[in-house]
């Protein structure tokens, strides 16, 4: 029988990271948009901005505190291929610290921002190798301009 220093590395290191999201809560606002005929799906970038199911939301509120319904960051991190490839994750320990950091509410007077959003959540995305890191803006930050929509509409 292993003793537990054994099993030590294999124990689950996703104690202390966020609340996993489930992607399929969560709505590009790409989707939402006219794609430019010249845009191709292998070009996205690496972070987007996306809503999130109110379902989810009221769910997510639950634990992180009350917090307006908003637009959110989606960021991806990728990780290196050949874990995708064994179906194991990678050393979550970076991202535990990193995520520890995020998810703490900020120190200063409310409505003060300095410059880093609150990760509330992650999910695996094994078949591109990498995580979809979803934050929240701080209250005041504008994250989606509709002047584009207002002022090129697309039927006139």
């Amino acid at each position: 029988m292993a003793s537990t220093e054994e099993l030590r590395p294999f124990e689950s290191t996703r104690m202390q990271t966020p609340q996993e999201i489930d992607p399929k809560t969560l709505t590009n606002i790409r989707a939402m948009q006219a794609e430019p005929m010249t845009e191709s799906r292998a070009n996205l970038p690496p972070r987007d901005i996306v809503f999130m199911s109110k379902q989810a939301w009221s769910d997510l509120s639950q634990h992180i505190g009350r917090q307006p319904f908003a637009p959110l960051l989606l960021e991806y991190a990728t990780f290196d291929s050949i874990y995708s490839v064994t179906g194991i994750m990678p050393p979550m320990s970076r991202f535990e610290k990193l995520s520890a950091g995020l998810q703490q509410d900020s120190q200063r007077a409310p409505g003060t921002w300095i410059g880093l959003p609150r990760l509330l959540g992650y999910f695996e995305d094994l078949e591109h190798s990498r995580l979809g890191l979803v934050y929240h803006f701080p209250p005041n930050f504008n994250a989606v301009s509709f002047e584009n929509f207002t002022q090129n509409p697309l039927y006139n």
